[in-house]
């Protein structure tokens, strides 16, 4: 009988040990979960201090850069561009915080070039001059009351290649075959190109062509109908042949976006084919001639029909520009005014 009370008690101190180390377990656990949520919302609380301490910092450096910034208003736009000078008019517009009309002259630093601007309807304005395909930079402003000079830093960067003349983006969605044959090749193409025209102001168009280059010359030009008609008829032909017609709302005539922005928009439905002999590079690329006689021509494509291993190399370095902004502009006699990369397209 001892022996069975003996054996009793020892089975319920050994339950008992399994439950307080069963609580134990639970407690330990407990204990690293509050650490790691202590750890957590110190985390957060030191993060939250950082960023207040950051935010309070930039706000005071805007506010001593706003303290020490002597203008009000400081902008410009672009103007007529000027073709056979190959200049472009850039309006600049100056407010400062302190002046005395008639008595604070006022100029800027453009190009190494100092110009003054001319106070009028409680601002200062100018229309400058600067290289319509190049990038200019107005990098100070400058205050003088009567030998008493104060100076600003600008940073204005100006390239009236984007708001001067126009900007032509192309691009195709749709197939095209390549039917390899023993001395040429077929090529059948089925390809809605998108043509995009956008300028600051209001633009015309003289005409807008697909042209095909074989081995760098001029081989297929195809016209692109812009009136209404036209268009229609290429978006209803790309139906019939595509699974999806990109969503486009051509033909679009001088629409203006928010940003005063004007814009035209085509296609242009391409399905005839040709014989590509062997060993050719095809390139092709969308030409639009504007109102003032200039040519842009926008890389769209390329294949090789077993062309050479220098070719194939060269065409790689212009694959990264198709559908980009043009990368070779004309003038009315042929000649290059503009190259996006020199010398890669020529």
């Amino acid at each position: 009988m001892k022996k069975d009370f003996t054996t009793m008690i020892s089975v319920v101190v050994c339950v008992l040990l399994v439950v307080n180390l069963i609580q134990i377990h639970h407690l330990k656990q407990d204990v690293t979960d509050l650490r790691a949520e202590t750890r957590n919302e110190l985390r957060a609380v030191s993060n939250s201090i950082s960023s207040n301490v950051s935010s309070i910092s930039e706000n005071i450096r805007s506010a001593m850069e706003e303290e020490r910034n002597l203008l009000t208003t400081g902008q410009w736009q672009c103007g007529e561009a000027d073709i056979e000078k190959k200049t472009a008019e850039v309006i600049c517009t100056i407010v400062p915080k302190e002046y005395t009309p008639g008595s604070t002259q006022v100029s800027i630093l453009c190009n190494g070039k100092e110009w003054k601007l001319a106070y009028q309807d409680s601002e200062y304005t100018t229309k400058i001059e600067v290289p319509l395909f190049e990038r200019s930079e107005v990098v100070q402003v400058k205050l003088n009351d009567h030998g008493t000079i104060r100076t600003q830093e600008l940073d204005w960067v100006i390239e009236p290649r984007y708001g001067a003349v126009l900007n032509v983006n192309a691009r195709y969605d749709g197939r095209s075959v390549v039917h390899h044959n023993r001395q040429s090749h077929t090529y059948a193409p089925e390809q809605l190109v998108e043509i995009l025209l956008e300028k600051e102001g209001e633009f015309t168009i003289r005409s807008a062509d697909v042209l095909v280059l074989l081995d760098g010359k001029e081989y297929k030009r195809f016209p692109v109908d812009l009136t209404e008609k036209g268009q229609e008829a290429y978006k209803n032909a790309a139906s019939k042949k595509l699974e999806r017609i990109p969503e486009s709302d051509a033909p679009a005539y001088s629409r203006k976006d928010d940003s005063g922005i004007y814009y035209e928009r085509y296609v242009y439905w391409m399905d005839q084919g040709w014989d590509v002999p062997e060993g050719s590079i095809v390139e092709f690329y969308v030409e639009v001639v504007d109102e003032t006689g200039l040519r842009y021509r926008s890389f769209l494509e390329w294949f090789e029909a077993s062309g050479s291993e220098e070719a194939i190399r060269q065409m790689d370095e212009k694959s990264p520009y198709m559908g980009a902004e043009p990368v070779l502009i004309f003038d009315e006699t042929g000649t290059i005014v503009y190259e996006l990369v020199p010398g890669l397209f020529r």
